[in-house]
């Protein structure tokens, strides 16, 4: 056997070793370097023992390297060192986010009062709670009374109360 084959084939071995042990091991990309680097001399081992040998290996590391590295990325979080060394995300429902935007469901016709303008965003109070609002397009002035309408996701639209009694208006 023709010993650049035999050297491009080393070469490409050790580059498939490189690329595995910078997904595992933190290298700050030296064994990513040392993996390209050994990519490229495979390449040129290959090329001169043939054009055939040459291109073979060029294809392999040119389709084979990123998809042995995506299978590399998607294997690792389920294995035993990838569970303890990757970050995994909060289990329930994060306040403030619109995955706890539900907690709002409740308020929907119910009354409070606004504790800044809402021009057309701001804060009203439901009872003791603080909660963000959004008017209907129009601006609500500081201490009136509001109504919350609907609950779109995390947005709370309100709409001021109009009061039946005293004719609701200015003068």
């Amino acid at each position: 056997m023709d010993p650049m084959l035999l050297a491009a084939t080393g070469l490409f071995l050790a580059a498939v070793a490189f690329m595995v042990a910078e997904v595992f091991l933190p290298s700050m990309g030296l064994l990513g370097a040392a993996c390209v680097a050994a990519l490229a001399g495979s390449v040129w081992c290959a090329f001169r023992s043939g054009p055939v040998a040459g291109w073979g290996f060029t294809a392999a590391a040119v389709v084979g390297m990123p998809s042995l590295l995506v299978a590399l990325l998607r294997v690792l979080p389920r294995t035993r060192l990838g569970r303890r060394y990757l970050l995994h995300g909060p289990e329930g429902p994060l306040e403030g986010t619109a995955s706890g935007a539900g907690r709002h469901l409740g308020l929907v016709g119910r009354e409070g009062r606004t504790a800044t303008d809402l021009r057309p965003a701001g804060i009203a109070v439901f009872g003791r709670e603080r909660v963000d609002v959004v008017s209907e397009g129009l601006p609500v002035g500081k201490g009136q009374d509001v109504v919350v309408d609907r609950v779109e996701g995390n947005r709370v639209v309100v709409r001021p109360v109009r009061r039946a009694e005293g004719g609701a208006g200015p003068g």
